[in-house]
């Protein structure tokens, strides 16, 4: 009987232990765990929303991802949170992103937490366009990008938005997507829509209108003059005749979506100058015939309107509008000036309300441009950043408090900013001294634009001058007006140089070198370190998560006794990891087990336990 009760004991806890298949049974204080991390890109993403759901039963508990990009649930809560096999989906989603993963539940209690990692990406959808291009009298393809590949692309088109009846369709599988519509009337607007759908059977559209090339017969008398319109009546052209002229122009209008100004027209470079400016929705190619020339005319009047609403809502100065000319030979785009190209006789100056008009003897790519609007903290109608830290750039407030007689140079650049995605704005500058600003965003945007503006003095939105030598005062400025804050940006990184020869001048050394940011009132010195040095400049690199005023100051500190004279500090070596094991790049960091929770370990615990249960009863049968 001793002996069967043992082979009974042990048989009963060979059960206990699961080695029976099918439902597992819950252990008070250790529910079994679903855990993992959420990435993307190959890094994780701290506060993205976790949904982890039992398929079979439609049961589902929620969390977020912690500091490290990790979750955990315990699977105990769920009612049939221990059955074998079970599908377990978890589902995760941040800033506009999601991802799904999948896997069956775990057929052993040590496997906890089981560990199902996901990946999140950009929901399927249209990063740039539709737009038009390549417009003729009777022909345009339209163009279009999705952010992931689109199985079947559709343009359907009509003379009226409502009624779009025609459709051409392309089933190749691409991301940039490309339609020509042929058999068009000329000087017609036309409506159409897009679409492209991927694997998954996800659709997106969007929708928009071109106008085709307009063709109009000039026909002027010597001495005299005529104006011509465009079909949509924004673009209006007066030639005054010095002989009889019977020749052509061909108008074609381009829509220049202020809110995509990295658009390429024609297949021309992105739009961009130098000063800031930006495109106001559209730009207009004039193609004359050879009848009508610098001899036949004495003068042009190109007059060009637009939209004073989107203006505003792009955040540009309508103070501060203009006309910019695409100059083939350079490739880019400049501002027109009086004598500035030689066939620009008069600067453009505003006529009327929402039009700008500039006198010419040349036909070119036009576009109306205007001065990006910014507002200095605390001028706008929102309420200031706890830090003091937010930027220009909307439709909130004034323009610049900045004079523009304080303005020596300046530069803007436009960027699209990616959660924990590293973005470089590029400055060419060189008198700005800052040539890269890094930003690390907490969402993903549109364009955003980042500005600098060199200045001559101190800035007068300061009350006072930094402390120190002043080598370059600056203001910076990211977005529209309340953007820049730590809301918004994780960390923003500004590399700027600085002239041997100046610190010499001024007898200072490298490390005497800091970057000032005025904030709630005062001056204070960004923590500045020096990245590298060459024949001419040494490079720095301080950061910050707003922007305002700022300055390049030096102050001499004299050495320390046993320092080297210029302030250098020897370079520190590095101590290796405890356990000699350097980490590896790209590793995923694990979800840590508890030591009951060990692989093998229960097994092990139980096994042990058999033996003492054995042990003792064969001891109490000596007896």
């Amino acid at each position: 009987m001793r002996t069967k009760e043992i082979v009974g004991a042990i048989l009963a806890l060979t059960f206990f232990l699961g080695l029976a298949p099918s439902v597992l049974t819950d252990i008070p204080d250790t529910p079994f765990e679903v855990g993992g991390h959420v990435y993307s890109d190959a890094t994780s993403v701290s506060g993205a929303a976790v949904t982890v759901t039992n398929l079979n039963t439609s049961e589902s508990l929620t969390t977020t991802t912690d500091s490290n990009g990790a979750y955990v649930v315990a699977l105990g809560n769920l009612a049939s949170g221990h059955i074998a096999g079970n599908i377990i989906e978890v589902t995760a989603t941040y800033s506009g992103m999601s991802g799904i993963s999948r896997a069956p539940r775990s057929k052993s209690l040590s496997d906890s937490p089981q560990i199902i990692d996901v990946t999140i990406v950009e929901a399927f959808a249209i990063t740039s366009g539709p737009h038009a291009t390549d417009i003729t009298a009777n022909t345009a393809t339209i163009e279009w990008t999705t952010n992931m590949i689109g199985n079947s692309s559709t343009v359907k088109y009509g003379l009226n938005a409502s009624h779009m009846d025609e459709s051409v369709s392309n089933q190749t599988p691409v991301r940039n997507h490309s339609i020509k519509l042929s058999g068009l009337n000329l000087g017609t607007v036309y409506y159409y829509n897009v679409s492209s759908t991927n694997a998954e059977g996800t659709t997106v559209s969007s929708s928009d209108n071109f106008t085709t090339t307009q063709i109009l017969n000039v026909n002027i008398a010597a001495n005299s003059t005529e104006t011509y319109n465009s079909t949509s009546n924004e673009t209006t052209v007066k030639i005054a005749a010095n002989i009889d002229i019977n020749g052509t122009i061909n108008i074609t209008e381009y829509d220049f979506p202020v809110n995509d100004s990295n658009q390429v027209p024609l297949n021309k470079p992105t739009f961009s100058v130098s000063t800031g400016e930006r495109p106001v929705g559209r730009y207009v190619v004039i193609d004359n015939s050879s009848e009508i020339n610098e001899t036949s005319v004495s003068w042009i009047i190109i007059k060009m309107c637009y939209n004073e609403t989107a203006l505003t809502e792009a955040g540009l100065d309508k103070d501060e509008v203009g006309i910019a000319w695409y100059n083939d030979s350079l490739g880019k785009w400049e501002m027109l000036e009086t004598g500035t190209p030689l066939w620009v006789n008069e600067a453009p100056i505003h006529q009327g309300e929402t039009c700008v008009a500039a006198n010419i003897s040349h036909f070119s790519i036009f576009a109306v441009t205007a001065a990006i609007l910014y507002v200095p903290p605390g001028d706008g109608d929102g309420d200031d950043d706890d830090d003091g830290g937010s930027s220009g750039g909307g439709s909130s407030g004034t323009s610049s408090g900045e004079p523009y007689d304080n303005i020596e140079k300046r530069e803007g650049r436009d960027q699209y900013l990616y959660v924990n995605r590293e973005v470089t704005y590029s400055f060419v500058t060189p008198e700005l001294a800052i040539y890269e600003i890094i930003i690390s965003s907490k969402k993903n945007t549109n364009l955003i634009t980042a500005r600098i503006e060199l200045l001559k003095g101190t800035s007068t939105l300061v009350d006072i001058p930094p402390e120190g030598t002043v080598y370059k005062n600056t203001n910076i400025w990211l977005g529209t007006y309340g953007f820049a804050t730590s809301e918004n940006i994780k960390d923003a990184a500004i590399r700027f140089k600085v002239k041997k020869s100046w610190l010499t001048d001024n007898k200072l050394s490298k490390n005497d070198i800091s970057l000032a940011k005025w904030e709630s009132g005062n001056w204070i010195k960004l923590s500045t370190t020096v990245l590298k040095d060459d024949s001419g400049y040494v490079y720095y690199e301080a950061h910050t998560t707003s922007f305002s005023p700022f300055a390049i100051v030096g102050e001499f500190v004299p050495p320390v006794d046993g320092e080297k004279p210029d302030g250098e500090k020897p370079p520190t070596v590095e101590e290796p990891p405890a356990d000699g094991v350097p980490p590896v790049d790209g590793e995923k960091p694990p979800v840590k087990k508890p030591w009951w929770k060990i692989p093998g370990f229960t097994s092990a615990f139980a096994i042990a336990g058999l033996f003492a249960v054995a042990y003792a009863m064969m001891r109490r049968r000596r007896k």
